[in-house]
């Protein structure tokens, strides 16, 4: 074994193509180029020779002019072992791909004595500690502990997001930390001088990765950011108008990611602060159309649940309505701020039994009631004279 070697790509542009990419390895492997063979086939009688470990890091912006030189390093150095980090996928045979999420994030926060187990709650405490030594989540309240259990779970345990959160605790209450990102992913920014510029904040990150998408993929990903608690292949074709090669180039390139894979269906969800992101590219006129599909199909779909509730598929029946609660409520809300009584009509037998299998009869009645008193407010408002036609 020749070593295992560490080549930083970050710094490298697409318009610079393969020989960037060839001096960057060369750089880090200690080679140096002689003689009239070009620098590519020097890299490779090179490597030939050679049984090494080549760590290519931030690969995902040199898919394209790097593919070519990875399949020849592949072909002619088989001892050479290449291990390349990237948000998309190289498609070449004989690629392997690991997929790598964030920290273990606790699923609630009912359990306050096993919260130091997760990875995301212990980096929380770590980095929080560099800011404000005397923070201890054993001497937070509860509501401080659910509330850094939210922080992970709304940035799904990236270390980056975590370490940008952590920066607040010194100005903010944790529940304060959690409501402002749950707003605002702007949040999420470090003014550290020593932190490269696209890792002070979470935009800056999200920046990069959007500038690499086709313009067609960043519609796509902006139009599906309507979904809450995830989505399925069906609803993201009526709703988003996202095909499945769309979603395949997506998972592909990390922005989207399995929720669920069973014999009935396949759901994708991404994160809660590229959600922020990606809906903010669209128009408001194209999110309010957009919002007006997302709660047609979603009362339809309470509407379709009404005999199935509470028929022989029961079980199957609530699987269903609480995986995709989330939407449901989002379209319940939005059918009540547009006035649109068909689709409430539609929804209402459906969300009641729901409810009332599941014994949620406070959030039936919140839910419900706030409904009557928002309708009958705009009932009011609309019998009103208008001011300008009266005259004294």
């Amino acid at each position: 074994m020749h070593g295992i070697f560490f080549v930083p790509l970050a710094p490298i542009t697409d318009v610079d193509g393969p020989t960037s990419i060839i001096t960057a390895i060369a750089d880090a492997i200690g080679l140096t180029f002689s003689g009239s063979q070009t620098p590519q086939q020097q890299l490779l009688t090179y490597l030939q020779q050679k049984t090494l470990l080549l760590i290519l890091d931030n690969f995902e912006h040199l898919v394209v002019p790097g593919r070519e030189l990875v399949q020849s390093i592949m072909q002619q150095a088989p001892t050479v072992q290449l291990l390349l980090t990237s948000r998309e996928r190289l498609h070449l045979d004989g690629e392997w791909v690991l997929d790598i999420g964030g920290l273990s994030v606790p699923p609630n926060a009912d359990d306050m004595s096993s919260l130091d187990m997760y990875q995301a709650v212990q980096l929380f405490t770590e980095r929080a500690r560099r800011v404000d030594a005397r923070f201890s989540l054993d001497t937070r309240n509860p509501r401080e502990r659910a509330a850094v259990v939210k922080v992970c779970q709304l940035v799904q345990g990236m270390p980056l997001a975590i370490e940008l959160a952590t920066a607040w605790v010194h100005v903010l209450t944790c529940q304060e930390i959690a409501q402002e990102i749950a707003r605002n992913l702007d949040l999420l920014a470090s003014n550290m001088y020593d932190l490269p510029t696209r890792h002070r904040s979470i935009r800056a990150v999200f920046d990069h990765s959007w500038q690499l998408l086709p313009e067609t993929e960043q519609q796509t990903l902006a139009q599906l950011a309507i979904f809450r608690g995830g989505f399925d292949r069906h609803a993201a074709a009526i709703v988003a108008g996202a095909s499945l090669s769309h979603l395949a180039a997506l998972l592909d390139k990390s922005f989207l990611h399995r929720t669920q894979d069973n014999t009935f269906s396949m759901r994708y969800d991404f994160q809660e602060v590229l959600r922020q992101y990606a809906i903010a590219h669209l128009t408001e006129q194209d999110l309010r159309a957009l919002r007006h599909r997302h709660a047609a199909y979603y009362t339809q779909f309470l509407a379709d649940h009404t005999a199935i509730l509470p028929g022989i598929n029961q079980q199957q029946a609530l699987a269903d309505v609480r995986q995709e609660i989330e939407n449901c409520r989002a379209a319940w809300q939005w059918a009540v701020q547009q006035g649109q009584s068909d689709w409430l009509q539609a929804a209402f037998v459906g969300l009641a039994t729901y409810y009332e299998m599941r014994n949620w009869f406070q959030e039936g009645s919140d839910t419900f009631m706030g409904a009557y008193e928002y309708l009958l407010q705009q009932l009011w408002e609309n019998a009103q004279p208008n001011d300008s036609a009266v005259s004294c």
